[in-house]
């Protein structure tokens, strides 16, 4: 059936150590540059998310971050991007969902 209704699904991590979070700098991307994310990427067919993050954490596309920065997760920088802000926020409440722009009303 064409014309049927697709995303493309990112899966980010949180990597922590010793209390910090790890995020980077976006540049290049087209999408949110300067901003901090975290450690991202998108999956391909047939790939799941667990797929997605094996082996070791790598910087698969260099041109695509400026900065890496261990951050406070409690009290993260102005310049998180919004979505991420969302979920870390989440992540320390305890909530495992986060429904972050998909419709109103949503957490956040």
């Amino acid at each position: 059936m064409s014309g049927r209704f697709s995303v493309p699904v990112a899966v980010q991590a949180l990597l922590v150590r010793d209390g910090r979070l790890l995020t980077l700098r976006r540049t290049g991307t087209g999408h949110r540059d300067g901003e901090l994310g975290l450690p991202a990427g998108h999956l391909e067919g047939g790939e799941d998310a667990v797929d997605g993050w094996s082996g070791e954490p790598r910087t698969g596309e260099p041109g695509r971050c400026s900065e890496l920065a261990w951050v406070d997760p409690d009290d993260p920088p102005a310049d998180v991007v919004d979505h991420v802000r969302c979920a870390v926020g989440a992540w320390r409440a305890g909530r495992p969902l986060v429904l972050h722009g998909w419709a109103a009303g949503g957490t956040c």
